[in-house]
């Protein structure tokens, strides 16, 4: 029954991002719309679990690439969408902070791994929505960057990153840096 709910909000997700996308072309206001309010849904349905938004982050954010990736849509622009959205979403319940940035992006690069995205991309729209969405909730932009770029590797106690080595070594670099 649990996995039934899953794939119903992962096609939710998938079909209003789809029709907002044709219907306005404007990929990252389709996504952060869609997200927002059904982050802010599902947690408040929940009773605003912590575990369940990790769960409702990764269901959105695949519904989410899955769309985008269906109608040949941005990647950057979508991730950025994703990030500023489940911030927004979380926002309402309470639980926007710098874990919900790392948690989101680890579920983007994930995702976009599985569908052959460009990870690339990926992390540019994280960081810059980590950032705008930073500002918007009085966070520190640059820890929000950071924690956009590499996920949970950047928090305390956490375990080893699901990342690969050489994206991890290509981010703490400061490649990134150019786009803060």
């Amino acid at each position: 029954m649990e996995e039934q709910k899953r794939v119903g909000l992962i096609e939710s997700v998938k079909d209003s991002i789809v029709h907002a996308i044709e219907g306005t072309g404007d990929v990252t206001g389709a996504l952060v719309n869609a997200v927002s309010k059904t982050v802010a849904k599902t947690i408040e349905g929940l009773g605003g679990i912590a575990t369940s938004l990790v769960h409702t982050t990764a269901d959105v954010t695949q519904g989410a690439i899955q769309a985008v990736m269906g109608v040949g849509g941005d990647l950057g622009a979508a991730a950025k969408g994703i990030v500023l959205g489940v911030l927004r979403g979380a926002k309402e319940t309470g639980v926007a902070n710098l874990e919900t940035i790392a948690q989101t992006s680890e579920s983007v690069i994930k995702t976009t791994a599985r569908v052959s995205g460009d990870l690339g991309m990926a992390t540019k729209g994280l960081v810059e929505g980590a950032i705008q969405g930073a500002k918007e909730l009085g966070l520190d932009a640059t820890e929000a960057a950071s924690a956009a770029a590499l996920g949970n590797a950047v928090l305390p106690n956490r375990g080893t990153s699901t990342r690969s080595p050489a994206v991890t070594v290509m981010l703490v670099r400061g490649r990134h840096s150019s786009w803060m």
